[in-house]
Parts: C-alpha cells; sequence; structure tokens
C-alpha cells in the first residue's frame, strides 16, 4: 500500500499486483503490454503498434470501430472489465497519441506535437533558464516527452540535447541547479520548440 498527502488529503492506494515504485513492475508491465500486443497482431491481425501499455494504429475508416472493440474485448477478457476504460478508446481522422496529433488526410499522415503538450514543455524550459533551477523530476518529465514526443518521430531530432536531461534526473533530489550543459539543453530545446514542427509521410 502507498499513502500520500496532496494539497492536504491524504490518499492511500492499495496496489494488488506489480507495486508502484518497484523496478520489477516496470519489466512486467512492459511484459503484459508486448503479450498484449502480440495476441492483437497475430490472432486478430490487427496493424497495431505500441509504446509501453498505449495501443495505436491506422485502419479504413469503415473496419476501425470494428477494430477497436475486438481489442477493448480481449483486453478485458484477460485483465477483466475495468482493465480498459471508454473514454480511452478514441478514433478519428485525427487524433493526440501521447502527445503528438496525428492526422490523415489525403493518403498522408501529418505527426507534430499537440499545442497543450509544446507549450507545457516549452513553460517548462523557459523556467529552468530563468530560474536556472531545474528539479530532477522536471527534467525526467522533459526527457520522457521529448524523447517520444520529437526523437523517435522526427529522426533522432534532438538525441544529444537529451542527454543532459537525463543526468540531471538521476540527481539527488535537493541538487537542481542547472550546469552549463543542461542550459545548453535548455537553449536548444527553446529554439526547437517554438517552432512548428510538422512531419509529413
Amino acid at each position: 500500500g502507498v499513502v500520500m498527502q496532496v494539497e492536504g488529503t491524504v490518499w492511500f492506494a492499495q496496489h494488488i499486483a506489480c507495486p508502484f515504485g518497484c523496478t520489477a513492475s516496470v519489466h512486467a508491465r512492459g511484459r503484459l503490454g508486448f503479450l498484449l500486443w502480440r495476441i492483437a497482431a497475430v490472432l486478430l491481425r490487427l496493424p497495431l503498434q505500441r509504446y509501453c501499455d498505449d495501443f495505436y494504429s491506422m485502419d479504413h475508416p469503415d473496419t476501425a470501430y470494428h477494430a477497436m472493440d475486438c481489442l477493448a474485448r480481449v483486453v478485458r477478457a484477460i485483465l477483466g472489465a475495468p482493465a480498459l476504460a471508454a473514454a480511452k478508446m478514441l478514433c478519428s481522422e485525427e487524433l493526440v497519441i501521447l502527445g503528438l496529433q496525428v492526422g490523415v488526410k489525403h493518403c498522408l499522415i501529418s505527426i507534430m506535437p499537440s499545442e497543450d503538450k509544446r507549450e507545457r514543455w516549452l513553460a517548462m524550459v523557459r523556467c529552468g533558464i530563468s530560474t536556472k533551477c531545474l528539479p530532477p523530476w522536471a527534467a525526467r518529465k522533459l526527457a520522457g516527452g521529448l524523447s517520444f514526443g520529437l526523437r523517435f518521430q522526427f529522426n533522432g531530432l534532438g538525441r544529444a540535447m537529451l542527454r543532459p536531461f537525463f543526468a540531471q534526473a538521476n540527481q539527488p533530489a535537493g541538487r537542481k541547479f542547472v550546469r552549463p550543459r543542461l542550459m545548453t539543453a535548455l537553449e536548444w530545446w527553446r529554439c526547437v520548440l517554438q517552432e512548428e514542427l510538422v512531419q509529413t509521410t
């Protein structure tokens, strides 16, 4: 069980399996995600992709809803009915997937960072530059978001400029001052995030 206090309210969470904070839980979650992807791709023949435990796909408009329902039924049959909320199932010609706005038009796929994510990343970067402070938790969030949101989708964009974030994320909690390499990375990402990056394939 985990007990935490957030804004004066005490929260208690009990984990029956995969306890929060355990390293083994991360590996178990990855294995479970791979299992579900494998079942959907091999048995259901769905053109499915995944990132950790998030699944996304492209299909013909006439069959997209049916394919999505098939995947949901398999997940709920394995993990139980509450495992997949209906609000998590989205189907449209334009979706926001893990911070990326993906659209399909005239046989072309366009990918760009969603406006809210881009503004959030930019605000964190600007705050780090102005205060010369970036707590390890903030560096961790930036490293994770930028890694998927930009580097994986834009041919390795900024791979070297993510290393200072990962280094800062591994610092002790009290060590939050920005060093020269991290400042360079923050300045670089500020310039990149101010551009309206779009990848079309």
